[in-house]
């Protein structure tokens, strides 16, 4: 498997970017040796050269194209939540969690935090409710016989404390 460094793939509904969207998909979906050769070929724009290609594509190879630009359609309801949120619209995820725990604070008698409760809050790398939510999917899983053996052992490791001075 290729791993791409840098950006996401180019988006294929910026007119500005056509260009470089048409290359790079032919630089990735089209075996070639020799840029000029094999993907331009006799055409005379990228635009041209991509659209013969897309006239052969394997339904596998449009899936492909589709599912990079359903990234960019993802990426761009997501701000316009964030956007909406801000604005006074509907709370986003972390807000709502916010609120939950909150209301679990007020619920509960009130207890003395320590300075160890804050800074073991603030060093936690992972949500106690993501947390509780993992820790029972596994056990479900274990119990359905998806893993071999039981106890299930998990690469996940807790992240490093901060270290401290004493005294």
């Amino acid at each position: 498997m290729p791993k791409f460094i840098g950006r996401w793939f180019p988006r294929s509904d910026k007119t500005d970017e056509q260009d470089f969207y048409t290359a790079s998909m032919l630089l990735l979906l089209k075996p070639w040796c020799l840029i000029s050769a094999n993907l331009l070929g006799t055409h005379i724009t990228w635009a041209d050269s991509f659209s013969h290609f897309m006239l052969s594509a394997s339904p596998q190879t449009k899936n492909i194209l589709t599912n990079i630009q359903y990234f960019h359609e993802c990426s761009d309801r997501a701000k316009n939540l964030i956007d909406y949120s801000m604005q006074g619209g509907i709370l986003t995820q972390c807000e709502v969690d916010v609120q939950q725990q909150e209301q679990v604070v007020e619920d509960e008698e009130e207890t003395e935090l320590t300075e160890w409760d804050v800074e073991h809050t603030k060093a936690s790398c992972v949500s106690s409710h993501l947390e509780n939510f993992c820790i029972d999917a596994l056990a479900i899983a274990g119990t359905s016989g998806i893993f071999p053996t039981l106890p299930v052992e998990t690469v996940y490791r807790q992240g490093a404390q901060t270290a401290m001075m004493d005294g």
